[in-house]
């Protein structure tokens, strides 16, 4: 296994660490969050090094690409679902993010049932939706007012980018 795949695979393993720490903080003590938060960002930071890694060293894999995908829906789908139930973002909110992934994974499992050959290509709008989102829950955990207004820019960007992942699938299905 490659670097950049382990590097990956080291951002799957810390989405329970960071639950656990989360789940565990209490409101009067922040520590518990701030660590939460530390490996947050750890994560997250961890998800441009593997992919900066794949590039630079030609490590680019299928199964690559596909692990790197699957850490960044566990990673955010977690954080949304989590601070969705300590009522830190709204529901709707988690709703639109899972609705999407969910989405984007069954367009995903179809194609590949009908075609052997899936390619997962990011697009910006997705990327800017990733970034965004992970933007808001470090927001979130550090309590800043301004989660609130990106809840709103986040909710937009996630529909954006599921409209425009459905018209991708849509034009494969055309094309088999």
């Amino acid at each position: 296994m490659n670097l950049a795949n382990k590097i990956t695979i080291f951002r799957i393993l810390l989405v329970p660490v960071f639950i656990i720490l989360l789940l565990y903080s209490t409101p009067g003590n922040n520590g518990g969050r701030y660590a939460a938060l530390f490996v947050f960002c750890l994560a997250a930071a961890s998800d441009g090094l593997d992919g900066f890694v794949a590039r630079a060293f030609q490590q680019k894999t299928e199964l690559g690409a596909y692990l790197d995908a699957l850490a960044d829906k566990i990673l955010l789908d977690s954080a949304f679902v989590l601070l969705s139930y300590l009522k830190m973002i709204p529901n709707w909110l988690t709703i639109i993010v899972i609705s999407r992934d969910i989405l984007i994974l069954g367009g995903v499992v179809l194609l590949r049932i009908h075609t052997e050959n899936v390619e997962i290509a990011p697009t910006l709008t997705s990327k800017l939706t990733t970034f965004f989102q992970m933007v808001l829950i470090i927001a979130t955990l550090l309590n800043l007012n301004t989660a609130y207004y990106l809840w709103y820019l986040v909710a937009v960007l996630t529909i954006i980018s599921g409209i425009g992942y459905l018209r991708i699938a849509g034009a494969k299905f055309n094309g088999i």
